[in-house]
């Protein structure tokens, strides 16, 4: 059955979806890649805002007000800077100039149907959003890009929703190559 986006809600993933979000992850990604469910569990309680999921209602299993089973996620925290360290995979910084995404998972069941640019739209949305919320209440926005490392076979999705090549990543995770691309909010 196909997606539509009539069928999909995206929304700020919580806690209690972390174990769903870790099952996702280990089976999307090679060995040696995904984030421990501890390290998912950090980023969401140092930057619940910034674990976005998207939740298929036609498949919902679990009759939740909100409804949905997760289908995709997106984990990532803030830091400072213009480039994404390893440091930044494992630390958050509040006042952080960036937004460092660190997995972009879809599950294998719904994967080649447009779900990963669906959620990075609705994320990047979300994104504004905040900005834009933050700079009502204080005048200035702090976030002013999007950071993330991908593999080169991987580029063109995220070249799709915006993001733009910056060269080979310094971060070494697992034993492929990682490149980093940057979204920049205007």
């Amino acid at each position: 059955m196909a997606d539509s986006n009539a069928t999909l809600q995206f929304r700020v993933l919580p806690a209690s979806d972390i174990p769903l979000a870790y099952a996702i992850e280990t089976a999307v990604y090679p060995e040696g890649e995904p984030a421990t469910q501890e390290t998912i569990a950090f980023r969401q309680s140092a930057a619940p805002e910034l674990i976005f999921g998207c939740y298929d209602t036609v498949t919902d299993t679990r009759n939740l007000p909100e409804g949905g089973t997760l289908i995709a996620y997106i984990n990532s925290t803030k830091a400072q800077g213009d480039r994404l360290t390893h440091a930044s995979m494992y630390a958050h910084d509040p006042a952080g100039n960036a937004i460092c995404i660190h997995s972009v998972c879809v599950a294998a069941s719904h994967q080649r149907r447009g779900i990963a640019s669906k959620t990075l739209r609705a994320y990047l949305a979300h994104i504004r959003q905040l900005g834009q919320d933050e700079e009502e209440r204080t005048g200035h926005r702090s976030v002013d890009r999007v950071l993330l490392i991908a593999h080169r076979e991987l580029m063109c999705l995220y070249a799709g929703v915006g993001f733009q090549e910056v060269g080979l990543s310094d971060v070494v995770h697992g034993p492929d190559p990682w490149y980093e691309m940057v979204y920049r909010f205007d």
